[in-house]
């Protein structure tokens, strides 16, 4: 995966760890036009930062940004596209996430409980 090989396989210079968990945001509209894309149900405070961003990483002038800077442990779990990756030098595991679907009808309770 390219952005495992930028941070930690291949750093570029300031920019290193030696290992690296991460997931893959779902952005609506924002995906494919960041620039007029509909913010809709996302719960990004920065809307304005988030475009830019995505802006920039779109058209290469930056191949990371970084989008949430107050480093809050909260992440939403509507905003999961498909699961978790973590990754170091030598390996890249994927863990996916059920579908809300599948939570939904087998741990109702938790589904409503992560969706407020």
């Amino acid at each position: 995966m390219d952005f495992i090989d930028t941070i930690v396989r291949n750093p570029v210079p300031l920019i290193s760890v030696p290992a690296l968990v991460f997931t893959e945001l779902q952005l609506g509209e924002l995906a494919d036009d960041p620039e007029m894309g509909l913010m809709e149900n996302l719960p990004y405070s920065n809307h304005d930062h988030l475009r830019q961003c995505l802006s920039d990483v779109k058209t290469k002038y930056a191949a990371t940004k970084m989008v949430d800077r107050s480093s809050s442990p909260n992440v939403q779990y509507r905003t999961i596209k498909n699961g978790f990756f973590v990754g170091n030098k030598k390996q890249l595991s994927y863990f996916p996430m059920p579908s809300q679907e599948e939570i939904r009808t087998n741990n109702y309770r938790w589904f409503r409980s992560a969706n407020m």
